[in-house]
């Protein structure tokens, strides 16, 4: 979800939208940010089963089933592109939606098409023809289509305008009527495109293209593990955030704006390290980013080399580690069975099983040989 990551643009935000957020989520910097928008007239909206704390004072609540946001995101996306409230320019520029996507079957099927020195690139509107998606004066074309690849952007939209995306084909499910998934909608649009903001400070882009002034969509959102530690929590923040990229207003003045040094490349980031020396700290972060299969840790049979299977083949991309599989595995003897489990700072058969009962069941189980 969003975390410490960055905020919403508290000075010019017109319309705040909460998903899945509790009291104790990023705690004060939100009740700060709420007392600025409330004492300027801002409207807050809360996505949350229940109306307590930060629902309480929202200006409207949407009581939805718990677990269900990212259909209701997903329908949101559905009703701005059928209407057409969609920031073409800003995905054109600022976004990867005009790059191509290979088509064709075999092992590059789903990944970016790329040229001779392995760049994506996109299809530059004025001369019909593929040119670098960083360069100067380029206009990338969203809706083009290249040797029977189609871009991000086409994609997108044949997806999202399916029929089961409907509000009225996901308001039983989610508890929300259509009339209100429709009326959010029509109201994210609103104030997004009739309510846009404007900066007037001159500006060079990455590209080095000058602009006269910064344009701003003062819609923002904030969403906590009231969406995230449900099943698919993954694909509904992943939802949300394609929510602000259609609507322009991620990284502009008056929506989300991230925190430097976010967001960092991959490259900045460490590698998981695993390798341990008796008597010595380890080489490096037991957590951090998998860049290709030489980074994960594993065993020299190839097996996982962690307990909780982090960084393995088998979980790959494992950026937090697999707190929630430690105790179960270490109970299953799976992937090797351990002689000790020491915890520090943490609580996990509260806070990271799901289900308490059980993991403390299996911290108390004994074996046939009495371990």
């Amino acid at each position: 979800a969003f975390w410490e990551f960055g905020q919403p643009d508290w000075e010019r935000t017109k319309l705040f939208v909460m998903f899945g957020v509790a009291e104790d989520h990023d705690s004060n910097p939100i009740k700060i940010g709420l007392g600025k928008l409330k004492s300027r007239g801002a409207r807050v909206i809360s996505v949350n089963p229940i109306r307590t704390g930060y629902s309480a004072v929202a200006d409207d609540w949407i009581g939805i089933t718990p677990g269900t946001d990212g259909l209701l995101i997903l329908s949101l996306i559905h009703c701005l592109l059928e209407a057409g409230k969609v920031d073409l320019d800003y995905l054109a520029q600022w976004t990867n939606a005009p790059l191509l996507v290979n088509g064709a079957e075999g092992p590059e099927k789903g990944l970016f098409v790329r040229n001779a020195e392995s760049q994506p690139f996109v299809i530059d509107k004025a001369s019909g023809h593929p040119a670098p998606w960083d360069g100067k004066g380029v206009q990338p074309d969203l809706g083009a289509e290249w040797q029977g690849n189609r871009t991000v952007f086409r994609h997108m939209v044949e997806e999202y305008l399916k029929p089961e995306y409907r509000p009225e084909a996901v308001a039983a499910r989610c508890g929300v009527s259509a009339l209100r998934i429709r009326q959010l909608a029509a109201e994210l649009a609103e104030v997004a495109f009739d309510q846009a903001i404007i900066l007037d400070r001159p500006w060079t882009d990455f590209r080095g293209n000058a602009h006269k002034d910064m344009p701003g969509r003062p819609v923002s959102f904030h969403a906590m593990r009231g969406i995230s530690a449900h099943s698919n929590g993954f694909q509904t923040a992943r939802a949300l955030h394609l929510l602000q990229i259609i609507l322009g207003s991620l990284e502009t003045p008056g929506g989300y704006r991230l925190k430097p040094p976010y967001p960092k490349p991959i490259e900045a980031h460490p590698t998981p390290h695993f390798v341990t020396t008796p008597g010595k700290p380890l080489t490096g972060p037991h957590l951090g980013y998998v860049r290709g299969p030489d980074d994960l840790c594993l065993l020299p049979d190839g097996s996982p080399a962690r307990i909780d299977k982090a960084f393995s083949w088998e979980n790959p991309f494992s950026a937090h580690g697999l707190m929630h599989m430690l105790i179960p595995n270490a109970h299953a003897g799976d992937p090797y069975r351990i002689d000790t489990l020491f915890l520090y700072m943490a609580n996990m058969a509260w806070n990271s099983s799901m289900n308490s009962a059980r993991v403390m069941e299996m911290l108390t189980e004994t074996g046939e040989d009495g371990e």
